[in-house]
């Protein structure tokens, strides 16, 4: 009798332990996923898990966004949450070129050029023995739009945008720190206002098409309307109505499309980062 009692209470704990023991998996498991989404680097760089997937890019309502059309990424990304800061580009570069709001670490780096923010990105390359680049505009559109599918990340309208995004009529033009409004459903702040922030594509008022495209990477050469080789940025500034083109739909959009040559160097535009998944042997 008091043996049989004995076995019962070991089963009963035996069958205990193998219950828990899954529970206890699932919970390392799912805390490892939720790790998993975003990485920082030695610079002190956030970076978010972008998965692979197909949108719709484009919002049809623009003539340079239009028409409309399937793009496939296939290959997924991380992303850096923030715009480049001017600590960050100053540690990487020895220098800080911002105008707007100079000397104020944790606000978004401005007045670069295209190619300053390409030298950014190999130099921390190097500095991490990883593939750091600018981002596709397929790329940034597609983050942006975090799975939404629509001009905005958020409910509501273009009356909505001073509660999710640094614009002028809420900033008076002037740059505000990286973060302050609420990020998109993928983690990323200040995809729309802010800093302009620079694609490594070439811009062409002309290159969309109604085709499916897998993991676009732009046209080879620039055509706009000025006749003037530019490179594209996207999601708007605090400074308004600037760039090369005109637009119905506002500027501070996932789907509007702006550029400048790519030696200028525009206020109120910087750039943010993407680190590829593979990340090849530096150079």
């Amino acid at each position: 009798m008091f043996y049989a009692r004995i076995t019962r209470i070991v089963l009963v704990i035996g069958l205990a332990i193998i219950l828990c023991v899954p529970a206890q998996l699932m919970a390392e498991t799912n805390e490892t996923q939720s790790n998993s989404m975003s990485i920082s680097n030695s610079l002190g760089m956030n970076l978010m898990h972008i998965p692979s997937g197909v949108f719709r890019m484009g919002s049809g309502k623009d003539f340079n966004d239009q028409p409309t059309h399937e793009v496939t990424i296939s290959q997924a990304y991380y992303m850096s949450q923030f715009e480049v800061t001017q600590a960050q580009f100053t540690e990487i570069m020895g220098y800080n070129p911002s105008w707007i709001a100079y000397g104020r670490a944790n606000y978004p780096v401005d007045c670069v050029s295209w190619f300053e923010a390409v030298e950014f990105c190999q130099q921390l390359s190097k500095r991490e023995g990883k593939s750091y680049r600018l981002p596709t505009e397929a790329e940034w559109e597609y983050a942006a739009k975090a799975g939404t599918g629509n001009m905005w990340y958020f409910e509501g309208d273009a009356d909505a945008i001073p509660g999710h995004a640094w614009i002028n009529a809420n900033t008076k033009g002037y740059l505000q720190p990286v973060g302050g409004k609420p990020a998109n459903p993928w983690g990323l702040h200040d995809m729309l206002g802010n800093a302009y922030e620079w694609c490594s594509d070439w811009l062409d008022h002309t290159a969309y098409t109604e085709q499916s495209q897998t993991d676009p990477q732009g046209p080879d050469q620039s055509a706009n309307l000025l006749g003037t080789a530019a490179r594209v940025t996207r999601g708007g500034n605090v400074l308004g109505r600037v760039g090369i083109n005109a637009l119905r739909t506002p500027r501070a959009s996932t789907t509007a499309r702006n550029g400048w040559t790519p030696t200028a160097k525009p206020r109120a535009v910087g750039f943010r980062v993407v680190l590829e998944t593979s990340t090849p042997s530096t150079p």
